[in-house]
């Protein structure tokens, strides 16, 4: 996996380019010691921050979106949680592979947190590392600290000791070049802060590198790293990572409405329809060979919507084009051919065009300039422009926290969930309790309900849901369905009218999706009771 580590100098302009940078050279996760901390999101990336007030925070891991399907990230809060440190557990199948990353700097007294404790002291003498450097680790970090242990070219030791303690308890490898400086400068020397260390599990990294050709406008260089894959990744298969299908598209298509109406007809010849004499096992199966036809038939003729990491919408041609002139400028600044000034200059040109580029695109979406058919201001707004007021307002909202930290049953409760199944398994535990076992359970007599699902009764039905609903676990939403209705409504009526007729709920109707919402304003997001489920079922039900 390539891995990215960047001093963001708390700056918008810098996160964004680091983060950009990241989706352009294809990484899986982007390490950011000092990001912009007041609040912002990304299209491309989930990103997690230590718990507790984000304005504390030094550090942030952002994790792309579209590696959910092959990564388990599991933030390891009870491990420590702390503004100037982050633990994230990726898991590769079945191999662990531990990321920390760090800013150290001076804590306490006189420093920006204090924390717990007054005592001035650096911030990795908070965090116990004997309970986190177990098995593959790998740190990365900005530690503010000069040594000859991971820069031969320095001979005074400055701010180093607690790391140089801490390289010799765990026997951690240094992989940074000891000739390419982390934090350029104009004066004699060189600057390496910026480190990269392992432990003897990982071993040395595949590959480590800078990009300076490609600034962002820190005065810290972008690092680039990777570890060696666990094998072969298999070619993606045509279900995994499909989150729908563009349907509107198919139907817009005659000659593909055509060939998927042939598909179906092909596959359903193989299934005969329910008839009143089907028992309850006929009509599970007949519930799961619809949705597994449907799939199929979508996957063949439809084009699949996945999960894509997107850029930012005003990162555009003239933003990369300031950032390669800027580039140019630190270049010549690095050579001593240009004065500090001009080179502060051409930075803050840099960060000038980013802001003008994210004004001009959000000014042009509030005008609708970029709809097509846009009219003259003063006239009634279209139902387009009248979802785009809607859509304004939500970016505008603060975003929650897409990451779910340790959690724990109750306060004072010592036992964590930190692993995905974990975490999956408490939250199902306090959010559905199960129902007592030793009642009995009367259903009443069977009659004629069932002649009352006529194909109006169930077209009503399915035609009265918003095509926009979020689907279930098969992904198969009322759109689908509709267009199913389009080719084999009679199915759809008999395979209902069966339901009714024999009081039979199918076993594949009741596997439902749970999203997990944090409840607002609640004071400790580690407890399983700030947060609440909704359950998305398939539509079919």
């Amino acid at each position: 996996m390539l891995v990215l580590q960047h001093n963001c100098r708390k700056a918008y302009a810098v996160t964004i380019a680091a983060l950009e940078l990241g989706l352009e050279l294809g990484v899986g996760l982007v390490c950011l010691q000092e990001p912009y901390n007041r609040g912002f999101s990304h299209r491309g990336y989930l990103i997690y921050w230590p718990e507790g007030d984000l304005q504390s925070c030094r550090v942030a891991v952002a994790v792309r979106r579209d590696l959910g399907a092959t990564l388990v990230v599991n933030a390891r809060m009870d491990l420590t949680n702390h503004p100037y440190a982050l633990v994230v557990d990726i898991m590769e199948g079945p191999r662990r592979t531990r990321v920390i990353n760090c800013y150290d700097n001076w804590v306490g007294a006189e420093a920006c947190w204090q924390g717990s404790s007054p005592q001035r002291r650096r911030a990795i003498e908070d965090i116990d590392w004997r309970h986190i450097f177990h098995g593959r680790c790998l740190l990365v970090g900005d530690f503010n600290a000069h040594s000859p242990i991971w820069n031969p070219q320095r001979g005074a030791r400055l701010n180093a000791g607690p790391l140089e303690q801490l390289i010799e308890d765990h026997d951690l490898l240094v992989n940074n070049d000891p000739d390419i400086p982390t934090r350029p400068k104009t004066s004699p020397g060189l600057s390496i802060i910026d480190l990269s260390l392992t432990t003897l599990e990982l071993g040395p990294l595949e590959a480590w590198e800078t990009y300076p050709g490609r600034p962002t406008g820190s005065d810290h260089e972008v690092i680039g790293m990777r570890w060696a894959p666990l094998a072969p990744k298999p070619p993606r298969t045509p279900r995994e990572g499909v989150t729908g299908w563009r349907i509107k598209e198919l139907q817009e298509d005659e000659e593909a409405m055509k060939a998927a109406a042939e598909t179906w007809r092909a596959l359903s010849q193989a299934q005969a329809p329910l008839g009143d004499t089907c028992t309850r096992e006929d009509i599970a199966q007949e519930a799961e060979w619809i949705s597994e036809a449907l799939t199929e038939v979508l996957n063949q003729h439809a084009k699949p919507i996945w999960v894509t990491p997107f850029s930012k919408r005003w990162w555009t041609d003239p933003v990369r084009e300031a950032r390669r002139q800027y580039a140019g400028a630190r270049r010549l600044w690095q050579q001593g051919c240009i004065e500090d000034e001009h080179h502060r200059t051409a930075r803050q040109t840099y960060y000038k065009a980013i802001r003008q580029a994210k004004r001009e695109c959000w000014e042009a979406f509030l005008q609708g300039s970029q709809e097509p058919g846009h009219h003259p201001p003063g006239t009634p707004p279209t139902p387009d422009e009248a979802a785009r007021c809607w859509l304004a307002l939500k970016y505008t909202k603060p975003q929650d926290q897409g990451t779910t930290p340790t959690l724990y049953r109750a306060q004072g409760n010592t036992q964590a969930a930190t692993t995905f199944q974990e975490k999956e398994t408490l939250i199902r535990e306090a959010a559905f309790p199960q129902a007592p076992r030793d009642r009995p359970v009367q259903c009443p007599p069977l009659g004629n309900a069932h002649t009352e699902a006529t194909e109006s009764a169930v077209k009503q039905a399915l035609f009265s849901q918003a095509t926009q609903k979020a689907p279930g676990v098969d992904q198969l939403n009322f759109q689908a369905l509709r267009l199913l209705w389009k080719w084999d409504s009679q199915r759809i009526v008999t395979l209902a009218r069966q339901c009714l007729r024999l009081g039979f709920h199918p076993p594949s109707w009741k596997v439902a999706k749970g999203i997990l919402l944090r409840k607002p304003n609640k004071t400790n997001y580690s407890l399983v009771k700030a947060y609440r489920v909704i359950s998305l079922l398939n539509s079919q039900n």
